[in-house]
């Protein structure tokens, strides 16, 4: 085959026409293609304006190449056609030159195909774990041939970036717009055997999130009578299996260091020596100058859940004259809530019995019942609330009560409710606690036959505030 600018005056006999290299593959946009089309991997350098890359592909016809050689075996031709219509000009070439060009073009097909950077079935073999490259280095006489196996894959990817810094360069340094992005990525598994006792392992792979995970170990296998029968060095790890005694099961991965497995009769010793790595960092911060101070009252750490029921159990009482059904009584003495005895609250001899507690109810509960809170159940004012309903507490769900100390707990909060109740005041047995020797004083009462509305004790408005006569419960 010859080219030259004179070849249609003189044809090839013409003396400036120029033998073609061997590897010179003809390809015409007008000529029937006699080879395949070599892939490009580095397809991004290509001029994708001119050449199209053929990714949209349409065919408008059957189209079908005919292959023709004489009867000489001197010349072969190519024709192609589409709806059986001849689409280019045929291809003509010897026999001999387009068998050595198609070798040759086969022959870069399959190693393009083999080195081409991110092959699916590459990196598919590769993570299964395929065959690899095993070379035989040394015979090393008693312990055997030395030999490596590799296999894994090395990624290289990049891509060119434009960028329009003409708005936002500081510098003339910055005026570049256009750079070359590469990212790489690896998965390499070597394994290397000295004869059949000692292995070396390399397993690392780039996309693993911790260095941990990338292993380097080195195995040695001891013969079946032998007292050493494994030893592990590198990234090891340690598996405790339960035993009749222990049920635990623990395994720690992870571990660089040594690991020896031996056998001494019926006794199975594991010995471990690792380090560990880790990274410390500390960080030091200095406050301002500037401080601050925060006063919080005593009464302001929990509000509205803890409440006395009288007066009486938080400042105590003595020689307090009372009176309970006409007939006029004495509490000699009720020790004030503080302070306390050796951490102790006091308990003196008078306690709460046949304790309710109410919560003003506005709604159309049928459960409620009417009746009154007053703030002092003696003298009536303008704080009273009168002819409202109430809605009974349980004892349990709904809060909780010391008899002997006399104060209550909500087990919810209740910050915008009013609270009453209604209880008696007897006085005990010093001896004997479950015995009742009288009942000194009866703070309201419940509905009874002589009036069907509640008569309560307020404990709580719905506005408690510190000028409130009820501040202090």
């Amino acid at each position: 085959m010859a080219i030259s600018a004179n070849f249609a005056q003189d044809g090839q006999s013409d003396s400036s026409v120029q033998e073609l290299h061997d590897s010179f593959i003809l390809a015409s946009d007008y000529i029937t293609p006699a080879f395949p089309d070599i892939p490009k991997p580095l397809s991004l350098l290509a001029d994708t304006i001119l050449t199209p890359l053929g990714w949209i592909k349409a065919d408008f016809g059957e189209r079908d190449i005919e292959i023709h050689i004489d009867r000489d075996w001197q010349y072969i031709t190519l024709t192609e056609y589409i709806d059986d219509e001849i689409f280019r000009i045929p291809f003509t070439a010897p026999v001999d030159w387009y068998f050595v060009h198609m070798i040759n073009v086969k022959r870069r097909i399959i190693f393009t195909d083999k080195v081409s950077l991110g092959s699916e079935d590459i990196v598919a073999e590769s993570r299964r774990g395929g065959k690899g490259i095993t070379f035989d280095l040394v015979d090393m006489g008693a312990l055997g041939t030395a030999s490596l196996r590799v296999r894994g894959n090395i990624n290289i990817s990049g891509k060119m970036v434009f960028q329009d810094q003409e708005l936002v360069r500081s510098s003339l340094a910055e005026s570049q717009n256009t750079h070359l992005e590469f990212d790489q990525k690896q998965n390499l598994n070597v394994e290397g055997m000295i004869g059949d006792r000692i292995t070396v392992l390399m397993d690392n792979d780039s996309e693993r999130d911790f260095d941990w995970e990338n292993n380097i170990r080195i195995s040695y296998e001891g013969a079946e009578d032998d007292i050493i029968q494994k030893i592990d060095a590198g990234n090891i790890s340690l598996s405790l299996p339960a035993t009749q005694f222990v049920t635990f099961s623990g395994q720690n991965k992870g571990l660089f260091g040594l690991k020896a497995v031996s056998k001494l009769g019926p006794i199975d010793i594991t010995t471990i020596a690792s380090i560990e790595k880790t990274k410390k960092e500390q960080q030091e911060y200095k406050g301002t100058s500037e401080a601050q101070t925060l006063r919080i009252k005593d009464y302001e750490y929990i509000k509205y859940q803890y409440f006395f029921i009288n007066k009486l159990y938080r400042n105590g009482a003595q020689n307090q004259p009372t009176e309970y059904m006409g007939q006029s009584n004495n509490i000699q003495y009720i020790p004030p809530f503080y302070p306390l005895v050796d951490g102790l609250h006091r308990i003196g001899r008078y306690a709460v019995r046949n304790f309710e507690l109410y919560r003003m109810d506005n709604s159309t509960d049928p459960t409620t019942e009417p009746g009154s809170a007053y703030v002092d159940i003696d003298n009536p004012s303008d704080d009273d609330r009168n002819n409202v309903n109430f809605k009974r507490l349980e004892e349990g769900p709904d809060y909780t009560i010391s008899r002997d100390l006399g104060f209550l707990r909500l087990k919810n909060r209740s910050a915008d409710n009013v609270l009453a109740c209604h209880y008696i005041i007897v006085e005990l047995d010093v001896n004997n606690r479950n015995s009742v020797i009288d009942t000194v004083l009866a703070i309201g009462h419940g509905v009874i036959e002589d009036d069907s509305t509640l008569a309560l004790q307020m404990i709580k408005p719905e506005n408690l505030t510190p000028s409130h006569e009820l501040w202090d419960l």
